[in-house]
């Protein structure tokens, strides 16, 4: 997991993409738990909103509407008319970005409503692809798992949204830094690492 200190730092991180150099990622927040053939719906998020300082959410949970402000900075919360809600309850961040599709997912972060304050906050996984003249790779980063997915691509078709053919077995290598800021570098550093393998 790649832990990160606040929802500011979170956000900030969710929208920002390294490959387009631009915060460029979109932002959708989803919220949990969510319905399973065991259960009805339990929450779901009606709208949110984040401003400087402070993401508001807008939450249906047991037949009731609940309003959360969040401070980004702090990670504490509240609810309107301090009403509290019982159960476990929790959302993450997808950030996917609008002209590369690389994306971020973050942990489930989870509301601790005794102390009223944001847990678990970090990345989860990361996705990217990286091209040259001569290399194009699909890496998936895990962070709770430590690991990273390579996948070399076989096919693509630019008129597709993103459906593209890669080799099923790809390569799984430790999580190592990689400048997403230089493609070439970054590139080469696969490699060698494939070399390796």
């Amino acid at each position: 997991m790649k832990n990160l200190d606040t929802i500011k730092f979170l956000w900030e991180y969710c929208s920002y993409c390294y490959i387009c150099k631009d915060n460029c990622r979109d932002i959708s927040i989803i919220v949990g738990p969510r319905p399973s053939f065991l259960s009805e719906e339990i929450f779901t998020l009606i709208s949110f909103k984040k401003s400087k300082n402070f993401l508001m959410l807008k939450i249906k949970a047991y037949k009731k509407i609940y309003n959360f402000t969040i401070n980004c900075n702090t990670n504490d919360f509240k609810i309107k008319n301090n009403e509290n809600l019982n159960g476990k309850f929790f959302f993450y961040l997808h950030g996917s970005c609008i002209n590369c599709d690389s994306y971020a997912n973050t942990l489930d972060i989870d509301i601790d409503f005794n102390n009223k304050k944001l847990k678990n906050i970090g990345i989860e996984q990361e996705r990217i692809l990286i091209s040259d003249l001569e290399y194009k790779y699909l890496i998936s980063i895990f962070y709770q798992l430590n690991s990273t997915l390579v996948y070399k691509w076989l096919d693509t078709d630019e008129s597709s949204d993103l459906i593209i053919k890669i080799n099923d077995k790809g390569f799984k290598i430790p999580i190592v830094d990689l400048d997403l800021s230089d493609q070439k570098a970054t590139i080469n550093k696969i490699n060698k690492f494939l070399l390796l393998f």
